[in-house]
């Protein structure tokens, strides 16, 4: 059973995590380029956002009995094959 609870919590944190990466775009590239702390930041926040969405995709996954990934962006594909979103949005995501 699909659990809205867990997919609304990984809402929440990859809207966050969004909202730190626009703040981080806000610095400018040659401030961004000599900062390594803004850019571990930035591929942290980068990550663990892609992560959000890996969890709610296999989470969906799991949950109806879909056909396993055969890796990471496969996972969007199992969702978008199963007319759980527009093919746009998976190849987006993939």
């Amino acid at each position: 059973m699909i659990s809205i609870e867990k997919i609304s919590q990984k809402f929440i944190q990859l809207e966050n995590y969004l909202g730190l990466l626009k703040e981080i775009s806000k610095e400018s590239e040659e401030a961004f380029l000599k900062n390594q702390i803004i850019i571990g930041s930035a591929k942290y926040y980068l990550q663990v956002s892609i992560e959000c969405c890996l969890d709610v995709a296999n989470h969906i996954i799991a949950s109806e009995r879909l056909r396993a990934p055969n890796h990471y962006a496969d996972s969007f594909t199992v969702l978008e094959e199963k007319g759980i979103f527009h093919q746009k949005l998976g190849q987006r995501l993939r």
